[in-house]
């Protein structure tokens, strides 16, 4: 099974990354800051899921800083803010193949207007 990279780990980005552990999907989450992580490491390397009156946890997942993660992307999530996405791409764009699968999902309006700089 292919490994699934998130970049974001807001609301969207967690919520991503425990649905699809919870189908036993393997996601790295990346992150920009160092403080998420050690948070995440704090709280035993789990996502936690709150709604429906109910809160579920699930564990497996990885969690890397954007500037020393490595290795090919095969499918990419981004889940930054919108105005984000641009600077989120170039962040990974070394290590994305021409085969390589990037699906955007914001909360809010996409507004995207430098796609054609990335090429």
């Amino acid at each position: 099974m292919q490994r699934f990279t998130i970049l974001g780990a807001g609301g969207v980005g967690q919520l991503l990354a425990h649905t699809m552990r919870q189908y036993g999907f393997p996601v790295t989450i990346l992150v920009r800051r160092p403080q998420v992580i050690q948070q995440f490491r704090a709280e035993g390397a789990r996502l936690k899921c709150e709604g429906g009156g109910g809160r579920t946890s699930v564990y497996g997942a990885d969690m890397e800083l954007v500037s020393e993660a490595h290795g090919d992307i095969h499918n990419l999530i981004i889940s930054t803010k919108a105005n984000a996405v641009v600077d989120a791409v170039r962040s990974v764009q070394g290590r994305l193949q021409r085969t390589s699968s990037i699906i955007l999902i914001q909360n809010g309006m996409l507004a995207v207007y430098e796609v054609s700089r990335l090429a």
